[in-house]
């Protein structure tokens, strides 16, 4: 599919959506100002983790929830704490808490895109033909963005509230594309001999290092596939 035949409507949404543009670069970065700060509070209160383990759960569960969720915490440095400090049982609050992170991150991406008036993508005219496509091909489109390591995840909510979205396709394909990046840096926190270090520059070995490349991929390839059946049968 000749790439030509999609880049007047891209080229629209970024002119007609400088705001949203600005937005999505705006919390994309403020995870990982925030994360200093959480890092710090942790680091001087390691007492937290010495609690009751049914009261650590509910407060990991629900930290990690509003943390991910209000774009003031990347997923995987829950992951990386929950591996390091629960073990496989960390897993439990992953799963608890990232659906309900992916839900109020849409909510809050759709509050704030009402704030500061972000041109509705119904309105944008080049977009209108491929609206209906977009809505038939959300779970892989969803599944690839979430995929990436190298996209944040306030970024993609701030994108996706633009979006009429299935609540129950998008949590379950936010859930599917977050799965493989959770785990791995679950299992780098469940492995590492000090967890500050492997937060400030995590490192694995072997084929764990070329994973976050392949996620690239995978994801650059899914959507690559989803913009192809966009734009493919317009309107359709």
């Amino acid at each position: 599919m000749p790439l030509k035949k999609y880049i007047p409507a891209i080229y629209q949404v970024g002119r007609d959506n400088s705001k949203l543009i600005v937005l999505m670069l705006i919390f994309g970065l403020l995870p990982l100002a925030a994360s200093s700060l959480v890092v710090i509070g942790l680091q001087s209160h390691s007492w937290i983790f010495g609690i009751d383990i049914r009261l650590l759960y509910l407060l990991i569960t629900l930290g990690a929830s509003l943390l991910i969720g209000a774009a003031l915490s990347p997923s995987t440095l829950v992951a990386i704490l929950c591996g390091y400090y629960l073990g496989w049982m960390g897993l439990i609050p992953i799963f608890i808490s990232y659906p309900l992170a992916a839900l109020l991150g849409l909510y809050l991406g759709k509050l704030i895109n009402r704030v500061f008036k972000t041109v509705p993508f119904e309105e944008v005219d080049s977009l209108k033909p491929y609206l209906g496509n977009i809505e038939k091909n959300q779970t892989l489109m969803i599944a690839s963005l979430r995929l990436s390591p190298v996209l944040p995840f306030a970024m993609i909510n701030i994108f996706l509230a633009k979006f009429s979205l299935d609540l129950w396709k998008y949590t379950y394909a936010s859930m599917l594309g977050m799965l493989p990046r959770t785990l791995l840096f679950f299992w780098g926190g469940k492995n590492a001999r000090e967890v500050w270090s492997f937060v400030q520059n995590p490192e694995f070995e072997g084929f764990l290092s070329l994973l976050p490349f392949i996620l690239v991929i995978v994801a650059l390839l899914g959507l690559i596939v989803v913009l192809k059946r966009v734009v493919s049968v317009p309107g359709k």
